[in-house]
């Protein structure tokens, strides 16, 4: 062992182009394509996985342009459509049979490949979190019109679940899944058109934080994860409404009063609706939507606001309101102009 009094030789100075600095580099590449599947002793080197790959993530990408409203060179066939719905159904199906029985070793050799082709496989080579895309095969199933097409989840999931959701679901798109399944201008185009939509609700979206700590009380560990974010005013009136909605819902009271409460509502809806047909008051600002579109606006831009975007007219008939969407706090800025 040295001693204090000598003095320590410092490092060797860094050389690009060394010998030993591009073994390193080979090294760290090779580990990293080992983690995602890639390799000559992959399975991944099949055609049949390679395959199911690009099917994965052509029905990322698809839903991804349908989300954020952005038109990119992709198209989901029928029978795509068929097989992610058929893969959907069967998670559930398993999900809910799994609460009360347990699937035999025989049972679960029979269905583990099927699971990590069309599934596991993809996404370890796409490196992309299989939740992720469990997920979106769910809302791409919940989030369709009543012809059966897909609509965009983003305001199904604020309205449903909150700001928070809607964050988390911003968040990750933005970072890690559209960095994986996009490339070039493609990616610049998706990732603008996230951030467009955070605007929408939100001043900024920082990110994931994780911390663990103890319960005192049984001395057992846990970890805590949460989005961290700033609403901006229009995000704050909506959840508040929001909150405000679910927590009346909740109250105590029998069908008779509810109905009897939105009979009285309604007609009071329907004598405006009557007075402006019989000239006898002016109409109330051209609504967009989402909401009413401010006085004052250039006539073009409310012209444009007045429709929703093209993925949700398509086919879709009439579109329930968003009764959550504060009528005084709506921006000049929709999906419609993002």
């Amino acid at each position: 062992m040295a001693s204090s009094n000598e003095s320590i030789a410092p490092p060797p100075p860094y050389r690009q182009g060394d010998a030993n600095d591009e073994d390193l580099l080979d090294r760290l590449v090779h580990a990293a394509d080992g983690e995602r599947g890639i390799g000559a002793d992959s399975t991944t080197e099949s055609s049949n996985v390679q395959q199911e790959t690009k099917r994965v993530k052509n029905f990322i990408q698809y839903v991804l342009s349908i989300d954020y409203q952005r038109v990119i060179r992709v198209a989901l066939s029928s029978a795509d459509r068929s097989h992610f719905t058929k893969l959907h159904t069967t998670l559930c199906d398993l999900r809910e049979a799994q609460e009360t029985i347990v699937a035999t070793a025989d049972e679960r050799r029979q269905m583990t490949p099927y699971f990590w082709r069309y599934l596991h496989a993809p996404c370890k080579v796409l490196g992309i979190p299989t939740e992720y895309v469990v997920l979106m095969m769910s809302r791409f199933v919940k989030y369709q019109t009543s012809e059966g097409l897909y609509k965009g989840c983003c305001f199904g999931i604020l309205h449903n679940s909150g700001l928070e959701e809607l964050a988390i679901k911003l968040y990750i798109d933005a970072e890690a899944i559209i960095p994986r399944v996009t490339e070039g201008d493609t990616r610049k185009v998706m990732v603008r058109a996230v951030r467009g939509f955070m605007s929408l609700y939100f001043h900024e979206i920082s990110g994931i934080e994780g911390a663990i700590s103890r319960i005192h009380a049984d001395r057992r560990w846990f970890d805590s994860q949460t989005i961290e974010y700033r609403a901006n005013q229009r995000g704050k009136a909506y959840e508040e409404e929001r909150q405000e909605c679910v927590e009346s819902s909740r109250l105590p009271l029998s069908t008779c009063h509810w109905t009897a409460r939105v009979k009285k509502v309604m007609q009071a809806i329907k004598d405006r609706h009557a007075a402006v047909k019989n000239g006898r008051r002016e109409p109330d600002p051209m609504w967009s939507w989402r909401g009413p579109v401010p006085m004052g606006v250039d006539p073009e831009e409310r012209r444009k606001q007045r429709h929703a975007p093209y993925a949700w007219r398509w086919k879709v008939g009439q579109f329930l309101p968003d009764l959550f969407e504060s009528r005084s706090s709506r921006s000049r800025r929709d999906a419609s102009e993002l």
